[in-house]
């Protein structure tokens, strides 16, 4: 089969999905900015879009990993601080209690 070339090399593409329902899955298609001769005819390029968004739904599972364990490190740093603080809080109180009581009973 021998097509005329095409008279734009440019071209652009487009993720979406197309209405054929071929077992329910997603397709992109790029389609040239030219006609196809002087046929008035446009090129479309219809391919399954899951070895292009495979690389792209990876990246985004770990980032979304990464972000999950910053946060739950910086919720558990957090508590970790709180903690402490109300340790050496209620440490510094019942020393002062005792004082308090030392000193009473000194008088």
């Amino acid at each position: 089969m021998n097509l005329p070339p095409l008279k734009s090399r440019t071209t652009t593409c487009s993720l979406y999905a197309l209405g054929l329902g071929l077992g329910g899955v997603a397709f992109a298609a790029c389609t040239a900015l030219g006609q196809v001769g002087d046929t008035g005819l446009r090129l479309l390029l219809v391919v399954e879009e899951t070895p292009m968004l495979a690389p792209v739904r990876w990246r985004f599972f770990w980032q979304m990993l990464l972000v999950l364990v910053g946060q739950a490190v910086t919720i558990l740093l957090f508590s970790w601080f709180l903690r402490r603080t109300y340790l050496r809080y209620r440490e510094m109180d019942e020393v002062l209690a005792q004082q308090e009581k030392l000193a009473a009973l000194d008088r």
